[in-house]
């Protein structure tokens, strides 16, 4: 088993992260020479980072190599083995829960984990934001909740080099995902995937079978019923979508599912990790 571990638990709630994470763990971790954990399987999203020392990840048939600097992302789920090294394994991650990880859906992945394109400044800037977390007061602290958005912002620039080889609904699915509080207009969703906005609406018709601004506004409908069904209330969950009011948040849900959000309340029946056509009678999915 592990030695020498530091958890952490912050309050998310009402801060500039939490449309993004639901839930947030912060670990510092060593293990022993030759420690073998056997195999388990993770609940919550993982970004880990190894500080120092070194070890194996055992993951679907497939081995990592973690050595100081590595830094990389496991979806949950996913079933491992931890193996450390020669020496002592130091390594610190988050464990995370929300809809930030559907932007990490799709990304080149070895044995279901993803390595991280990541240089010197991103990582030793995810170990100084691991390090602000775990030492956060109670109650949770603003300044470090940005610099944990401003990371996530950061990771998500250097996971999408090859973003223009992907789909266009992938695309978007990214670039909403990280955000979906924000009601993108077809001009800056343009700009950000680097079309004239005529040229997005044409692809997005001929693709998606549907304008970009209905495809938006199913994908944050997709996100609600996510939230619903792990049990946030109504009100929480049109707070944390950016609607204006709960009245304009039912308004919308019905548009799209044809059903009030308090019906989907406790379903339990996210759809954000599937991937269809997108309509804008049907929330879209990965």
């Amino acid at each position: 088993m592990p030695h020498g571990r530091h958890l952490r638990f912050p309050v998310l709630t009402g801060t500039a992260i939490s449309p993004q994470l639901t839930a947030l763990g912060a670990v510092d971790e060593r293990m022993e020479p030759g420690q073998d954990t056997g195999w388990r399987t993770l609940e919550w999203g993982v970004l880990m980072f190894t500080r120092s020392g070194s070890a194996d990840w055992d993951l679907d048939g497939k081995t990592l190599h973690h050595r100081p600097g590595t830094l990389f992302a496991c979806l949950p789920g996913i079933r491992h083995r931890q193996r450390s090294g020669r020496g002592w394994w130091h390594s610190g991650y988050l464990v995370l829960q929300g809809p930030w990880l559907a932007s990490l859906h799709g990304l080149p992945a070895v044995g279901g984990a993803l390595l991280l394109n990541a240089d010197r400044s991103l990582r030793e800037a995810f170990d100084s934001v691991l390090d602000q977390v775990l030492e956060a007061r109670d109650g949770w602290d603003w300044p470090v909740a940005a610099s944990l958005a401003a990371l996530l912002g950061r990771i998500d620039a250097a996971s999408l080099a090859d973003d223009a080889q992907l789909a266009l609904d992938e695309r978007l699915a990214r670039i909403v995902d990280r955000d979906p509080a924000v009601a993108w207009t077809v001009p800056a969703l343009a700009a950000r995937l680097a079309l004239s906005p005529s040229s997005l609406a044409h692809r997005c018709a001929t693709e998606l079978g549907c304008p970009p601004a209905a495809w938006v506004r199913a994908r944050r409908v997709a996100h609600a019923r996510t939230l619903l069904g792990a049990g946030l209330s109504v009100t929480a969950t049109s707070d944390r979508l950016g609607f204006a009011n709960p009245y304009h948040f039912a308004r919308v849900v019905r548009s799209v599912l044809g059903t009030s959000p308090s019906q989907l309340a406790g379903r339990g029946d996210g759809v954000l990790g599937r991937r269809t056509r997108v309509s804008p009678a049907a929330p879209p999915a990965d």
